[in-house]
């Protein structure tokens, strides 16, 4: 009776231990691994903001047309359009504004579309006691999806 009630005791604090380090470690490291620091931030309001666009890159797509339409709806205001040959592209766009994105594929003879939106928001922090800006980056997801 002893054995048992010392190894439910010892699990009890094996679990309060990896639970106090876990906290510890989310109040060291911040719950967001996307937050900037101070030195990622402006005292103006960023009018632009990072846009980071994940396609899919294979052999019956080596290049894909993409669109960028501002407004929530696909194909109208179109903003800006480009072809890419690569797996994440870059680009700059104005913040606290809707977008839609609109990629195109190809299997065989068929034409697939893939879409998704958002906007760049401007978030405040704080930093030597003086308000400060940031724009979160935007990463429209227009992969395919796998079969």
């Amino acid at each position: 009776m002893k054995q048992k009630i010392y190894i439910l005791l010892k699990g009890k604090i094996l679990n309060v231990i990896i639970s106090l380090f876990s906290f510890g470690l989310i109040i060291i490291t911040g719950c967001d691994a996307n937050f900037p620091d101070c030195d990622d931030c402006t005292v103006y309001v960023p009018e632009e903001g990072k846009v980071l666009i994940d396609f899919t890159i294979n052999d019956e797509n080596p290049e894909v047309v993409f669109f960028v339409y501002e407004s929530e709806e696909a194909g109208k205001d179109t903003v800006f359009s480009d072809t890419s040959s690569s797996e994440t592209y870059t680009l700059f766009l104005q913040t606290e504004t809707h977008y839609t994105f609109e990629a195109i594929y190809y299997e065989g003879h068929k034409e697939i579309h893939t879409f998704d939106g958002g906007q760049i928001k401007v978030e405040e922090m704080e930093c030597d006691n003086d308000p400060c800006y940031y724009a979160k980056v935007l990463e429209p997801d227009m992969r395919l999806l796998q079969q």
